[in-house]
């Protein structure tokens, strides 16, 4: 079976998503090329179906509406996973609504692959670097700009990723009921 992704890809300005394209082009054009700007929320999902993950973010999300939320900080971690430091945009309002879908997701099927050791920060990746210096210098001057990107998730998408590639399955909408 393969490896599924939740990730919602925002709605942004065209200015500003232009912005973040140019960004992940220039410091991170292999995230580029996996899949367009996204905020991932249940990351590495194995051992389903497609459509019993589909069953699931579709039981998980009926009822919830769109999320708004704006960027107004660039944030820099250590991927153990991948070996590299990686540069973030973060959410300031709209933070808690989204780290609520994600926690949503995890309260049924998706539960027991909850990876409670490494704590969930919604973001956008933008840059990746094998040097920490270089990305924290990135990442300060970006933060001393005054920036603030609004962006608006509609619907989670279901994605597969195998042989290093990622591949939508299906789009789930998102719709208050």
């Amino acid at each position: 079976m393969r490896t599924h992704y939740v990730i919602g890809c925002p709605r942004f300005a065209e200015k500003d998503l232009r912005w973040i394209e140019a960004q992940r082009e220039k410091y991170d054009p292999q995230g580029k090329r996996m899949a367009p700007p996204h905020i991932t929320f249940a990351p590495a999902i194995e051992g389903m179906t497609d459509q019993a993950v589909v069953d699931e973010v579709k039981a998980r999300v009926a009822g919830l509406g769109p999320v708004e939320f704006e960027l107004c900080h660039v944030s820099m971690s250590y991927n153990p996973f991948l070996d590299i430091y990686q540069e973030y945009l973060v959410p300031e309002t709209g933070h808690a609504a989204l780290s609520k879908l994600h926690n949503r997701l995890y309260v049924g099927a998706f539960a027991p692959q909850l990876r409670l050791d490494i704590g969930y920060v919604p973001h956008i990746s933008i840059g990746r670097c094998d040097h920490p210096h270089i990305g924290k210098q990135r990442m300060d001057a970006l933060n001393r700009g005054d920036f603030a990107i609004k962006g608006r998730i509609d619907a989670l998408d279901v994605m597969s990723f195998e042989d290093g590639r990622m591949q939508r399955i299906e789009t789930i909408p998102l719709e208050a009921s």
